[in-house]
């Protein structure tokens, strides 16, 4: 197992970039050490200049690679297409299906559904309406990981946390 899935705590920064063209996230430690990184994939150049000009690209199929400090490859994230609710397929670093990740509401405290397969295994629930910090639990409704999002200037940090 790599040592990024075996830490309690992660610190996901996104790169600052005076235009963003291709989701970047640094994954470091609480000491600021590189774990890891996300990146996004698979963006032609006219998908590029489509997010330059317009949103719409908010509607569009995304790819993330999450990966060590290495390189290895970990996970795919897989956002398909979407107008209202969110889909997110999460797969292994050789691209086998592991679960899902679903948009169960659309107002107020925003909720996701974890399933592997068609089971239940938890849930990420926003912990108010603007969504910056959510509570993830398990099956049981008991929480087992935080994701806090703080703002730090031009640089913005979401924190992941296993209880």
């Amino acid at each position: 197992m790599s040592d990024l899935l075996s830490r309690n705590v992660l610190v996901i920064s996104q790169k600052p970039k005076f235009v963003e063209m291709t989701n970047e996230y640094a994954i470091t430690d609480e000491s600021g050490a590189a774990l890891g990184a996300i990146r996004q994939e698979g963006q032609s150049k006219a998908r590029k200049l489509l997010r330059l000009v317009t949103s719409v690209d908010q509607f569009l199929t995304t790819r993330l690679e999450v990966v060590d400090a290495d390189g290895q490859v970990l996970l795919h994230l897989t956002r398909p297409a979407k107008i209202f609710k969110s889909r997110v397929v999460v797969a292994d670093g050789n691209g086998r299906q592991i679960g899902t990740i679903v948009q169960e509401n659309m107002i107020g405290k925003i909720r996701f559904g974890l399933l592997a397969g068609e089971r239940s295994v938890g849930s990420i629930n926003a912990e108010n309406w603007r969504a910056w910090d959510f509570n993830i639990c398990d099956h049981n409704g008991r929480e087992v990981a935080r994701v806090k999002k703080k703002w730090e200037g031009i640089v913005k940090n979401a924190g992941v946390e296993k209880q």
